[in-house]
């Protein structure tokens, strides 16, 4: 069974709407997909952001500091000396 549906209507600058129909045009998606995948991206981003930004503090308190240095993942080798 399908979820309802809600239309919502935004309003923006014509110059706006415009990229925005091109962009749905070249990812072929009609305006409510686009929509609905951006917003859903939006709040996947927001929602790791206020993960990271609540889990901070706590990290900090058990000892455990992050590096903001380069990161060295697999495959990566270290800066020789």
């Amino acid at each position: 069974m399908k979820k309802p549906r809600t239309a919502v209507t935004i309003s923006m600058p014509q110059d706006m709407a415009e990229d925005y129909d091109k962009l749905a045009r070249r990812l072929a998606k009609n305006r409510s997909v686009l929509s609905r995948e951006m917003f859903l991206t939006y709040k996947r981003q927001a929602m790791k952001k206020e993960f990271r930004e609540n889990e901070r503090p706590r990290r900090k308190q058990r000892g455990i500091v992050f590096s903001t240095g380069p990161s060295f993942r697999a495959g990566h080798s270290l800066p020789r000396t």
